[in-house]
């Protein structure tokens, strides 16, 4: 009999997260800015892990929860003669494609993960966190990909006369949407970049007001995703986690 074991890694980076943020204080400037980067991949990380959770949760139930198997059978008329046919193909059919998604969902980033969970649930993930929320997770998905895969902080400028007529454009920056929220936010003043002020704009990412900012966005979002089902089974058998309290 095959079978497999599970331990949880993100876990372990919230932990991390919660005791790195009391001696955040302490870090050299490039420390810190390494610790920012740290805290929005595991921000996102969780999300990422509470996504796939609640929907291999769903995707048990289909192929374990339901016996597919007792359903009635289908009658078949042939030629004027009725038959009952078994549902045993459509119930194997059923769990692989759950099995398979299920598979898929184990190593999915978060915007495949959005895509699976509107193809699993009748509900629209935008729908169960609001507007406000779903951009504030894409944001984070966004600015998350800049870390991870080590990319530079890079900003175009349209031509001009001097410093300060050089102005930075966000089309097609990877900053652009988590910018927008800061923005929104108040965190960043404005969104008009120029060479003088470029290096205080990048500084807004790694700062306190930013990061808390998008902690706060996704611990609203793991409630939600908590909450959100209305099968009393999942709702007892969830296994979600939420993020750990953060000192001053």
């Amino acid at each position: 009999m095959a079978a497999r074991t599970s331990s949880p890694t993100i876990s372990n980076s919230k932990s991390f997260l919660a005791k790195a943020w009391e001696a955040r204080k302490e870090l050299l400037d490039k420390e810190k800015r390494g610790f920012a980067q740290f805290f929005y991949l595991t921000l996102c990380g969780h999300i990422e892990s509470e996504l796939s959770k609640v929907i291999c949760l769903r995707l048990f139930f289909i192929r374990r929860g339901v016996n597919w198997e007792d359903a009635p059978p289908v009658i078949h008329s042939d030629n004027g003669t009725d038959q009952e046919c078994s549902n045993g193909p459509l119930a194997a059919s059923i769990r692989q494609m759950a099995e398979k998604l299920e598979a898929e969902v184990e190593s999915a980033p978060l915007l495949r993960l959005i895509d699976i969970f509107s193809r699993v649930f009748p509900e629209n993930l935008q729908d169960i966190l609001g507007s406000e929320l779903s951009k504030d997770m894409l944001a984070l998905g966004a600015i998350r990909n800049v870390f991870a895969h080590g990319r530079n902080l890079i900003m175009d400028f349209e031509d001009g006369e001097d410093l300060n007529s050089f102005k930075g454009t966000l089309d097609r920056n990877p900053l652009q949407k988590p910018a927008e929220r800061l923005k929104l936010a108040g965190i960043i003043e404005n969104l008009d970049i120029n060479l003088r002020n470029i290096h205080d704009f990048h500084s807004k990412f790694y700062g306190d007001e930013a990061m808390l900012y998008f902690y706060r966005a996704a611990q609203s979002i793991e409630t939600k995703l908590g909450s959100f089902s209305t099968y009393l089974p999942e709702q007892n058998m969830s296994g979600l986690s939420t993020l750990p309290p953060l000192g001053p």
